[in-house]
C-alpha cells in the first residue's frame, strides 16, 4: 500500500468516526475527528464542510464561517458550501453577506427549497420583506408543503398586516386535532400504559439534561425513541400512525390549504421525548423538516389544570420567538394539556410551552411525519 494510499484511509476513517459523533450530537470529538482527517489532507472540501456543522454546533461562528470560506475556495460551485455559509453569516448578523451567499446557491441549485426558505430568513433580516416573500414562494413552488417557508412565510404576512392569510396557515379547527387516546392491547388501562411511557423515557440511554440549540429550557431530552428496544413506544407509534391516517383522510381536497397541497406521498416518522422539570417551558420553534407534528402526553402533574386562567404547562400556539419577530398581530391558540391527549398539528406551526411549578416532571412524547429528506 502506497504512503498516499494510506494517508487516504486513515482520513476516510476519522471522518466517518466524526460523521457519527456529529449525528450524535457530541460536537467536540467531531470536532477533533474531522481535523485530524484534514491533516491527512487538508484541501477536501467535504472535511472542511463537515468540520463547520461541528463548529455551528459548538457555536463557534467565526471557526465556521473562516473554515467554510476556505471550502469554498476549493469548491467554488458547490450550491451546499454557499448554502451553509450563508447561515453561519445570519448567525453571526451579517445579514447582507448572507444574502449574497443565499443568491448563488439558490442560483446554483434553483429546485432546492429549502436555499429559497434560507434566502427569504436573510433577506428578512435584512429588512427586505418583500423580497423575502418571493422567496419563501419560490420555496414552496418547489415543495409545496415546506414547513420552514410555510412558517416564516406567516410571520412576513403578519408584519405586513396581511392577518386573514396568516391566520388561515393555521385554522384551529382544520388543522389541529385533539385525541384522548384508548389502552393498547396489553394494558390494563390508560394508567398503566401511561406509566410504562413515562418510565422508558426516564430511563432512555440517550435522555440529556438541556441539550444546546434545542427549545427545551429546563428540561431533558431523550433521542429518538423509535430505535430498539422500543417497549411501549412500539405501541404508541401503532397509535400515532392510525390517527395520522385519521387526519390525512379528513383534510379537505383543497389546493389552497397548505396541509392539503403539501401531502407528501410518503413519509418517515421519527419520535422523541422531553421530560421537562419545575420552572421550565419549550420556547416557540417548529418542526421544519416535517409535515405534520403532534406530541403524546404519558406524565402531567397535578398542577397542570384546564381551569387555571394562568394556563401553566399549557402548549401555545401562534407566535414565533421574540429575536424573530416581535409585530404585533400574531393569533394565539393555547391548549390545556392532559394525561392521555394526544395533538396532532402542521410542522409548521409555532408552538412552544408556558413554564409550570411542581415536584412533578411534565413528560411529553413529540413526533415527526416527515417526507423524504431533500437531496
Amino acid at each position: 500500500m502506497s504512503k498516499d494510499s494510506s494517508a487516504a484511509q486513515a482520513a476516510s476513517r476519522q471522518n466517518a468516526r466524526g460523521l457519527a459523533y456529529l449525528n450524535e450530537g457530541r460536537f467536540k470529538p467531531a470536532a477533533e475527528r474531522f481535523r485530524r482527517a484534514l491533516q491527512q489532507d487538508p484541501d477536501d472540501a467535504d472535511v472542511l464542510a463537515n468540520l463547520a456543522n461541528a463548529y455551528v454546533g459548538l457555536g463557534q461562528l467565526d471557526a465556521a464561517v473562516a473554515v467554510l470560506r476556505r471550502a469554498l475556495s476549493l469548491a467554488p460551485e458547490d450550491p451546499v458550501l454557499h448554502n451553509n455559509l450563508g447561515g453561519a453569516l445570519l448567525e453571526i448578523g451579517d445579514a447582507a453577506g448572507a444574502v449574497a451567499c443565499l443568491k448563488r446557491a439558490t442560483a446554483l441549485a434553483p429546485g432546492h427549497a429549502d436555499y429559497h426558505t434560507a434566502l427569504g430568513n436573510a433577506l428578512h433580516a435584512a429588512g427586505d420583506p418583500a423580497a423575502a416573500l418571493a422567496a419563501y414562494e419560490a420555496s414552496l413552488r418547489c415543495r409545496p408543503g415546506n414547513a420552514f417557508a410555510l412558517a416564516f412565510k406567516g410571520i412576513v404576512l403578519t408584519e405586513r398586516g396581511a392577518l386573514a392569510q396568516a391566520h388561515a396557515l393555521l385554522d384551529e379547527q382544520r388543522h389541529i386535532r385533539r385525541i384522548t387516546i384508548e389502552a393498547p392491547e396489553g394494558y390494563p388501562d390508560l394508567d398503566a400504559f401511561n406509566a410504562a411511557l413515562a418510565a422508558h423515557v426516564l430511563a432512555h440511554p440517550t435522555l440529556v439534561r438541556d441539550r444546546p440549540r434545542r427549545a427545551t429550557k429546563g428540561g431533558s431530552v431523550a433521542g429518538n425513541l423509535l430505535t430498539e428496544p422500543k417497549g411501549p413506544i412500539a405501541d404508541l407509534e401503532q397509535i400515532v400512525l392510525a390517527e395520522a391516517t385519521r387526519y390525512l383522510e379528513a383534510l379537505p381536497p383543497d389546493p389552497a390549504d397548505p396541509m392539503a397541497a403539501g401531502c407528501p406521498s410518503g413519509v418517515e416518522l421519527v419520535m422523541w421525548g422531553t421530560v421537562l422539570t419545575s420552572g421550565g417551558y419549550q420556547a416557540s420553534h417548529n418542526h421544519p423538516n416535517g409535515w405534520l407534528s403532534g406530541v403524546y402526553y404519558p406524565k402531567v402533574p397535578p398542577e397542570i389544570d384546564g381551569r387555571d386562567e394562568a394556563r401553566a404547562g399549557w402548549i401555545r400556539f401562534g407566535p414565533p420567538p421574540p429575536e424573530i419577530s416581535t409585530a404585533g398581530g400574531f393569533q394565539t391558540i393555547d391548549i390545556a394539556v392532559h394525561e392521555g391527549l394526544l395533538l396532532l398539528f402542521p410542522s409548521y406551526a409555532w408552538h412552544g410551552t408556558l413554564p409550570f411549578e411542581s415536584a412533578e416532571p411534565r413528560i411529553s412524547i413529540a413526533f415527526d411525519l416527515s417526507p423524504p429528506a431533500e437531496r
